[in-house]
């Protein structure tokens, strides 16, 4: 039993009892942070911050963190002897150089112990064959972490990694999983395929989704979403974590937005001008993860734009739930007067079926001759039909017309892999001179 357990049923007390618990954590994480971090030590000591002056409710008084602060002074934020650390992941990279995260053997058992409880809240048991469709290589924590909350659990994990369709097809057909844990316009793919090739989906009774939106701002299902419960007839979970806080949110059946675990971390979201909002009110994810050794972090700015909701579910968690991210904030575009996120031209794509592959470049000059190319991969020999179906959704949805250009699934890859360097896919390109938002 680790030290976290006696913490597990926390969920299901009053917020009152939720809230105590967190004010003893926050207050030994806050010590921490002061006895080990060079670049908390200095920050707090300015501002004459003692552990048993912060709470909860006085959090918000403490400076923010953010990507930029973690990369100037990295090695300030390390609280551990080099020889304490024994695996080191990276950030994507996809916003920046990649970062290193060193984790502790007690942020190795904590990095377990959140996703059992996590992908415990989505339903996964013991029983279950959990189909693994992320990498576990090139220092990517979320295959790590997944893989080891699952063996807590003690469910049996097929590693199977972001294999061919036809490879993970036949893996479907010898060990008919119960569970996939992917991301969705991935196995979106992997339905159609198994569909064009008759194989039957009938053993997966779960999805759980990570790395895309599964719902939108109302927390209703979007089209990617839709699509998967068609072609898999199962259960749709959506769960949100990142590396420098390794704390997972994860949806429970009633699909109302990913639960806090207060035992690991506490969450704010806040404006632009750095303060909390509203219920329901979106912008930046910002959290405190507690319990880390290596590098601990105090209100950590993530860049990605969600919501909170802290009514009690329907499941009976009194936890807060975060809804699903909308976008980051340097995925806010204007385009042709338009202000939009470029996450949402993607979840359009991702609507259609029959595009297999992609990726989107935006040219032109703040404002002036701008234009949207999305360059596809589709299945079979329809794509004029396709270019009708994309144009009329781009129109009705932003009240401008793309460029759609065929181009070969290599091509691509090359494009949103950068040749090997980025390690998840980037698919949308801002080329533009001059802009303004």
């Amino acid at each position: 039993m680790s030290d976290f357990d006696y913490y597990s049923k926390l969920d299901f007390k009053s917020k009152s009892e939720i809230a105590a618990t967190q004010n003893i954590l926050l207050k030994k994480h806050i010590e921490y942070c002061f006895n080990t971090s060079l670049h908390y030590k200095e920050i707090l000591y300015a501002k004459d911050v003692r552990s048993s002056d912060i709470s909860m409710s006085t959090l918000h008084l403490l400076p923010l963190t953010d990507r930029v602060i973690l990369e100037q002074n990295f090695n300030n934020f390390i609280s551990v002897k080099s020889t304490d650390i024994i695996d080191i992941s990276f950030t994507s990279g996809t916003t920046g150089h990649f970062i290193p995260f060193g984790y502790t053997e007690s942020d190795i058992n904590r990095i377990a112990y959140n996703e059992k409880r996590a992908l415990t809240i989505s339903g996964i048991k013991k029983e279950d064959t959990v189909l693994l469709l992320c990498t576990l290589d090139r220092g990517f924590v979320a295959g790590l972490a997944y893989y080891l909350g699952l063996k807590s659990i003690g469910a049996k994990v097929v590693r199977c990694g972001v294999a061919p369709l036809d490879y993970i097809v036949n893996v479907i057909i010898d060990l008919k999983p119960t569970i996939l844990i992917g991301v969705p316009s991935f196995i979106k793919k992997l339905g159609v395929f198994a569909e064009s090739k008759s194989v039957s989906l009938a053993s997966i009774k779960k999805i759980v989704c990570i790395g895309e939106a599964i719902r939108g701002h109302d927390l209703t299902e979007n089209s990617v979403c839709t699509s998967l419960k068609m072609n898999f007839n199962s259960d749709i979970f959506s769960t949100y974590a990142l590396t420098e806080t390794v704390t997972s949110f994860c949806e429970c059946r009633e699909g109302k937005g990913g639960h806090l675990l207060p035992e690991l971390a506490a969450i704010e979201i806040v404006d632009e001008s750095g303060n909390i909002v509203r219920d329901g009110e979106v912008g930046e994810v910002v959290i405190t993860p507690l319990g880390i050794e290596g590098i601990p972090l105090i209100r950590y700015k993530t860049g990605d734009l969600s919501f909170l909701h802290s009514d009690i579910c329907e499941c009976g968690r009194n936890t807060p739930r975060l809804g699903p991210i909308l976008g980051r904030k340097t995925d806010k575009l204007k385009i042709k007067g338009t202000t939009i996120y470029s996450g949402a031209l993607l979840n359009l794509i991702n609507s259609v079926d029959a595009v297999r592959d992609y990726y989107v470049e935006l040219i032109g000059h703040d404002g002036i001759e701008e234009s949207i190319s999305i360059f596809l991969h589709i299945e079979g020999n329809e794509f004029d039909v396709i270019i009708r179906e994309l144009t009329n959704l781009f129109y009705g949805a932003f009240r401008f017309f793309p460029k759609i250009i065929p181009i070969s699934k290599s091509d691509i890859d090359k494009k949103v892999f950068g040749n090997g360097i980025y390690r998840k896919a980037k698919r949308f390109f801002d080329l533009r001179e001059g802009i303004k938002i």
